[in-house]
């Protein structure tokens, strides 16, 4: 289980794209380097030895070398060590981002979206705060993928994953949890501070250009909230799912919130625990996209 303090060191909760690690010698390369370095420095003090002092016998000219050169061979192991240490660290670092990561976006994948979305209820379960979940849709994916193509159906969900990142909070958790869908993690934060969070990244989407794509693009956003130490996962996921499916079927590239589809509120459980975990096309049928 990666730690916080491991995952502070990746793209984190502002995530960005994995660099990759920088080209470094291996063991081996390093262990051959020190063996041809001692050897060629050996080689040459004792001439040095030699040659500079007249009348040196052979015996304290190998004293000397034999002496320098275990110098330079305690150093040169240090700096192996070292330098083998900072590779093995960061092929770790590495490994761990490959598998939080998404590859195309460089948000967090739907993995570790999973793994923060039980952290998050529990330290809102256990302290009495509220806990926000977006569910985000990119609006017509399959249809640009259709008619443009796949290279511009993943430049469009690139484009997307880079306006939620503009507009992400250092608090929030922003992962790609499908092939066009999103979802964001607000931690202490009331639905109505989600719903704020929501129309700005819709509004950021809706008016960016976003670089080489030669059209328009639009997101429809669910909002679920759970108060401090109320709902379940299940609650808060089938709340937002839900919200999502009322904005598509509102019209699309619209922000949806229970308070404004007749969702029963969430000290109701029972009545939430209805609505089924999804698939969304399971919601009543989620529009085409």
């Amino acid at each position: 289980m990666p730690t916080e303090d491991s995952i502070a060191k990746l793209p984190g909760r502002r995530p960005s794209k994995v660099r990759p690690a920088l080209p470094s010698l291996g063991g081996w390369g390093l262990g051959i380097a020190v063996v041809v370095g001692a050897t060629v420095g050996y080689l040459a003090l004792r001439w040095a030895v030699r040659a500079a002092i007249p009348g040196t016998s052979s015996v304290r000219a190998e004293l000397v070398s034999s002496t320098v050169t275990t110098a330079y061979v305690a150093l040169s192991t240090g700096a192996v060590f070292l330098a083998s240490r900072h590779v093995f660290r960061r092929r770790q670092e590495r490994l761990l981002a490959i598998a939080l990561i998404d590859p195309l976006t460089g948000l967090f994948n739907v993995r570790h979206f999973e793994e923060r979305l039980e952290a998050e209820l529990a330290r809102s379960q256990r302290y009495g705060v509220p806990l926000s979940l977006l569910s985000i849709d990119v609006d017509g994916l399959k249809s640009i993928n259709d008619v443009r193509g796949h290279r511009d159906g993943d430049l469009a969900i690139v484009a997307v994953a880079e306006s939620i990142r503009t507009n992400l909070r250092n608090t929030d958790v922003a992962a790609r949890v499908g092939g066009d869908e999103f979802a964001i993690l607000c931690s202490h934060t009331h639905g109505e501070d989600a719903e704020t969070l929501a129309n700005r990244i819709r509004a950021s989407v809706r008016s960016s250009g976003h670089g080489a794509l030669t059209f328009r693009l639009s997101v429809s956003i669910g909002v679920g909230s759970v108060a401090g130490g109320e709902g379940s996962r299940e609650d808060l996921l089938a709340a937002a799912d839900h919200a999502l499916y009322e904005a598509k079927r509102g019209g699309r590239d619209r922000v949806a919130v229970p308070s404004t589809i007749g969702v029963i509120p969430w000290a109701e459980k029972e009545v939430l625990r209805t609505v089924p975990r999804r698939s969304k096309r399971d919601l009543g049928g989620l529009p085409e996209k």
